[in-house]
């Protein structure tokens, strides 16, 4: 089941979703990688939902979404149960690199053109072994195998594997496999072992957000409020822009001349109790 964190919006509201997305293999064969590229290790597919199932954290199982695409660059929007993130990826000049990331995002907005504020890279041609680069932390990150056998719950592959190390201690293994992506994650902390493994590949599909669509009342001396939960299905690329004007149209709202500009976020107040921030208002530029 996943876990979703209603937004709050004046009139209409909320968000929520959760994500998965990666890549898959099969064979015992060696594989050639000098013929092939981080595009057939890591293509870019639109509506495709990963599940992966963890062992040795709570936070270990998760799900990946694809949120958007545009060109070169990719929006991955991970949920693991505890919390909801997104990373924009891009695959340019040999290498595959996180160049942005953005924690706490419970609502979909399309975060690719914005400033890039890293570039830690995941992958890098050739993918042989032995192809090796240095992470912004000072860790290595290195090709260590390029036809290991690893074993998920969604089947068996023939995969790339990247290992990483700190200190000369092996941190973290990462498994690609041919057009499917990364189906095996473990991490290793201290002596223990937190893993990730791909457990469900769901194409075609959407990604389910809840809208919350708010009516006030004015009273003399108060102001009371009722509110409609909706789920709503958006695919790679699409935004709530379009339900949200068909939501005002039908409710009476805006008028049938009237059209929704552009939706934005701002981020919630602060609980002078709780100390944590509220939910994200969605705000509305309507044209009349």
């Amino acid at each position: 089941m996943s876990r979703f964190k209603p937004l709050k919006l004046g009139i209409v509201s909320g968000l929520m979703f959760t994500f998965a997305f990666i890549i898959a293999g099969c064979g015992q064969v060696q594989t050639p990688t000098e013929e092939y590229t981080i595009n057939d290790y890591f293509p870019y597919t639109e509506n495709v939902k990963m599940v992966y199932e963890g062992q040795g954290s709570e936070f270990a199982n998760y799900t990946t979404y694809v949120d958007y695409i545009n060109k070169d660059e990719i929006q991955i929007r991970t949920n693991n149960g505890g919390t909801e993130f997104v990373k924009v990826l891009q695959n340019t000049n040999g290498t595959l690199s996180q160049v942005y990331f953005a924690p706490e995002m419970y609502y979909k907005l399309d975060l690719i053109s914005e400033p890039k504020d890293s570039s830690d890279i995941l992958l890098k041609e050739p993918l042989t072994r032995g192809t090796n680069w240095t992470l912004k932390d000072g860790s290595e990150r290195k090709i260590t195998g390029t036809s290991v056998a690893v074993k998920t719950p969604y089947g068996n592959f023939d995969t790339l594997e990247v290992t990483t190390t700190q200190d000369g201690q092996i941190i973290e293994k990462q498994y690609y496999a041919l057009d499917t992506g990364l189906v095996k994650d473990i991490q290793y902390v201290d002596s223990d072992e937190v893993s990730s493994s791909l457990k469900e590949m769901v194409t075609g599909a959407g990604y389910d957000f809840i809208i919350r669509s708010f009516n006030f009342m004015v009273t003399d001396t108060d102001i009371a409020s009722t509110f409609v939960d909706k789920t709503v299905s958006l695919k790679t690329g699409e935004g709530i822009t379009d339900f949200l004007s068909a939501e005002f149209l039908d409710g009476g709202i805006m008028s049938t001349n009237a059209v929704l500009n552009a939706v934005w976020m701002e981020p919630g107040s602060k609980s002078d109790d709780l100390a944590e921030v509220t939910d994200t208002a969605v705000m509305l530029d309507i044209l009349a």
